[in-house]
């Protein structure tokens, strides 16, 4: 329903109310010298559905790269890292940021439990989508991470002290309590989930104070499916050759930061190590049996 409010406060800048509707705009639209028809208030009855196409379970997304990146290939490689949600769309809302909406709640609610997500290597931020909202006002300020924290004292590794480092890192959402970080303390290594402010550094490590310990110790940390960022001021979303704010390099050449910051798990670098090594026996195998045939 769409209708206009003519009369006493119905206009900007009336006595009536007028500017309490256009929330603090008013001085700024005064100085235009409006007209009367301009200053009549347009009003949308929109806490209803119009009778159109029902709304999908949406998620707002954004790729941190310099190149604009073509909405093809947005759903090339976020359909089958999602596991093809039915319904799926993906409709571009601006540079770099798109809608995608699906049929089910529970996809959408998988998708940001599985965050962080990638488009060839660039961090995909995701955000809530709130119809009611304006593109502008959706910012894509911070990412969701899990972290790991290694050699660790044993009493330390227990969820009260787990949230007190994991807090250190980001703004808190959870630990790993049933993997490698169990309520009894004997993990191999402190897993847990944080916010990551995207205006600020990512944290290498920190020094933790042990009373019973009795010394100030620095403890690095990694992040798991870490997306590009940068090495010369720790930010992800660009890479250190279009860093707006450089910094200087060490003696030997080398950036404050470096790929140290990824986690790469054991058992996948192992079964890197056993594939490229079948290759290799694969490749020395042809080699020698195309060297018999030529004898």
């Amino acid at each position: 329903m769409v209708e206009t409010r003519s009369g006493a406060g119905a206009s900007l800048g009336d006595d009536g109310g007028g500017e309490q509707v256009i929330h603090g705009v008013t001085s700024k639209l005064a100085k235009l010298g409006l007209t009367a028809k301009e200053k009549t208030i347009l009003v949308l009855e929109d806490e209803k559905e119009d009778g159109g196409a029902p709304v999908k379970f949406a998620v707002m997304g954004k790729v941190l790269s310099t190149k604009k990146i073509h909405i093809q290939t947005i759903d090339s490689a976020l359909r089958p890292q999602w596991g093809n949600p039915r319904g799926l769309t993906f409709t571009a809302k601006g540079d770099n940021v798109f809608l995608a909406s699906m049929d089910f709640e529970r996809d959408r609610k998988r998708i940001w439990e599985g965050a962080p997500w990638t488009v060839s290597k660039h961090a995909f931020v995701l955000d809530d989508f709130d119809e009611s909202m304006k593109p502008s006002e959706i910012k894509f300020k911070r990412l969701p991470m899990w972290f790991r924290c290694d050699d660790l004292p044993f009493n330390w590794m227990n969820e009260a002290r787990g949230k007190s480092i994991a807090s250190q890192v980001g703004e808190f959402i959870s630990l790993d309590l049933h993997g490698n970080g169990s309520r009894s303390g004997w993990g191999q290594s402190l897993r847990g989930r944080v916010w990551i402010d995207l205006d600020e550094p990512l944290m290498r490590g920190f020094p933790i104070e042990s009373k019973k310990r009795k010394m100030v110790e620095w403890y690095p940390i990694k992040y798991e499916r870490l997306p590009y960022f940068c090495f010369s001021c720790g930010r992800v979303g660009h890479s250190e050759f279009f860093c707006p704010t450089p910094a200087e390099r060490d003696e030997e050449g080398k950036f404050p930061y470096d790929a140290s910051l990824r986690y790469q798990d054991p058992w996948k670098q192992e079964s890197q190590w056993h594939q490229a090594r079948a290759r290799d026996d694969t490749k020395m195998h042809y080699h020698g049996r195309e060297g018999d045939s030529q004898v």
